[in-house]
């Protein structure tokens, strides 16, 4: 006899249909999953692990000695792809076990300090999750045996398991939680090298809010730079490669379909990427950029940033008063909204914004540098950072001078 208590305060009740002969030790059973798919039932107890076919209720395989009295199994993961099995237990181990009739340990994964209460498979096959006491949930990897990510929960937890690939339930003293799991990792095969920059190439303006990108571009410390698909194939290498160590920023942009790496130097290297090998295009310098007069700007590029909203047309230079300050602050700024009002183009970034040494920020087209139409003169020190409000409409600027 079952029953579940509705959303509604209502009991429902659940006749049995199917009778089913567990085969197990004399022990009572500790825990059990069905997989329908594989018309299995997996039970243990203090001294076996066990697996029952659904269809003449035989034992398939069983196991002993993986789960004990001190350290029992509190969970159960039977990977199909690899003909693996994961058990959690309850000192915080999971331990990874051959699915053949002999057991055979794979391999032991540490780092839960508490409990693990719940297993859970994912569509990529290469991964599955745990969730513990330790107020943690965690991704790891069936190729590589290692942690690839880490989640965490509100502390206090006395339960924690999972009820779909993403969605989970955490129990408190007095209320229980349901959570959802938000931008969950794509695995790319990244070169061995390590890292030094990484960005995610999306194909419109709108994808940026996308967990998954539709390419990766590493650059490596071993100089060498990576275009890696959806699909883990390696689309693209860079040639020629400017040294990882002179690498500041890498960007894509969608409107002329190029790679740019920004250098410590303040130079940008533009790769056109079609083929197997990124070409370098075209090379930008910062003594490049002119004002509206034509005269050279005179700082070094310190950081970039690609948008796809224009203030109005502006110089800084033109502002030789406090009172054409304000009149040009009242053209710009909404004071009912709090709005600023930037002109808004459609949904690709096709202007860039330039951090300059001396505090300057220009806007230019991403299709020529040499063009600025907007040019900000507000810091005083070397701009560090850049980001765009897409709800407001507006840019957020950092400088040395904080």
């Amino acid at each position: 006899k079952a029953e579940m208590l509705d959303p509604y305060g209502k009991m429902k009740q659940f006749a049995v249909t199917k009778y089913y002969h567990v085969d197990t030790d004399t022990n009572w059973v500790k825990g059990l999953r069905l997989n329908i798919e594989k018309e299995l039932i997996y039970s243990w107890t203090n001294e076996a692990v066990c697996f029952n076919s659904l269809t003449d209720r035989r034992a398939v395989y069983k196991y002993r000695g993986i789960s004990s009295t001190e350290n029992n199994v509190t969970d159960l993961l039977l990977s199909d792809h690899y003909k693996y099995f994961v058990t959690a237990h309850h000192d915080g181990q999971i331990f990874l076990w051959k699915y053949t009739n002999q057991k055979r340990l794979i391999h032991a994964f540490a780092g839960h300090r508490r409990a693990v209460t719940s297993l859970c498979d994912q569509e990529d096959y290469s991964v599955f999750l745990s969730a513990a006491l330790d107020c943690t949930i965690r991704v790891w990897s069936f190729d590589k045996f290692c942690e690839l990510y880490r989640f965490h929960v509100d502390a206090g937890v006395s339960n924690i398991f999972f009820l779909t690939r993403r969605y989970f339930a955490a129990f408190y003293t007095t209320e229980a939680k349901v959570g959802k799991l938000h931008n969950f990792l794509d695995n790319y095969a990244l070169p061995k090298s390590n890292i030094h920059a990484l960005v995610k190439m999306h194909e419109t303006y709108s994808d940026k809010t996308s967990v998954n990108p539709f390419r990766v571009l590493a650059s490596c410390e071993d100089s060498s730079s990576t275009i890696i698909d959806s699909q883990k194939r390696v689309r693209s290498v860079i040639y020629p490669p400017p040294s990882a160590e002179y690498i500041k920023e890498i960007h894509f942009s969608t409107v002329i379909d190029r790679i740019l790496l920004v250098l410590k130097t303040g130079t940008v290297y533009i790769y056109n990427f079609e083929k197997e090998v990124a070409i370098l295009e075209r090379v930008c310098y910062a003594h490049d950029l002119r004002d509206a007069e034509g005269k050279p700007i005179n700082q070094k590029r310190t950081t970039l940033l690609l948008v796809n909203q224009l203030p109005p047309a502006y110089d800084a230079e033109i502002v030789t008063s406090i009172q054409d300050l304000k009149q040009h602050e009242e053209r710009t700024f909404d004071t009912t909204s709090g709005n600023i009002n930037i002109e808004a183009s459609d949904e690709t970034c096709r202007f860039v914004m330039h951090g300059l040494m001396k505090g300057t920020i220009v806007f230019t087209p991403v299709d020529d540098f040499n063009l600025v139409t907007t040019r900000f003169s507000i810091h005083r020190e070397s701009i560090v950072s850049m980001c765009e409000l897409l709800s407001r409409k507006a840019y957020v600027t950092c400088c040395t001078e904080r």
